[in-house]
């Protein structure tokens, strides 16, 4: 089964929308990140498992729980994150499975070394490929012949 881990507090710093809800509190910013996951899991129908991995530092939160439905892992108060997320990534029994976002050079190049697939918080942002956006692979060789001269011809090439 494929697992998207994150790296919960690098990500709420890199997506703006949910940044904005650090003003109110660190708490409304996770549930912030969770939805903006859950929107995320639907909208390229992603049917893997997810799971957020926060620092638990502040000590007022159990250390899993689930938020809009999204696995979070919360570390005690001896454990990174990122140490936690890369120990994830080390003990797993299939870490080619995985997908690590983030944009931390340690979390990244260690996740990478235990043979994780990653990826920076940008891929979160990108808009979903839905099928009506893709073009029509089932051109026939005629209309596709006609298309090429066309934009040879138009482009000057």
């Amino acid at each position: 089964m494929k697992l998207l881990i994150l790296d919960g507090y690098n990500v709420i710093h890199k997506i703006p929308q949910v940044a904005a809800q650090l003003n109110t509190s660190l708490e409304q910013a996770r549930l912030s990140l969770s939805n903006f996951i859950l929107t995320w899991k639907k909208q390229h129908a992603y049917n893997g498992n997810i799971c957020i991995v926060f620092d638990g530092k502040d000590g007022s939160i159990s250390n899993s729980q689930s938020l809009s439905g999204i696995k979070c892992v919360y570390t005690n108060t001896k454990q990174e994150a990122d140490d936690r997320i890369i120990s994830m990534v080390k003990n797993s029994q299939n870490s080619k499975t995985i997908t690590v976002v983030s944009n931390d050079n340690y979390v990244t190049n260690n996740c990478k070394a235990h043979g994780a697939v990653v990826k920076a918080v940008q891929f979160l942002l990108q808009p979903s490929k839905s099928r009506a956006s893709q073009p029509d692979k089932n051109i026939d060789p005629a209309t596709k012949k006609d298309i090429n001269d066309y934009l040879r011809k138009e482009w000057g090439l």
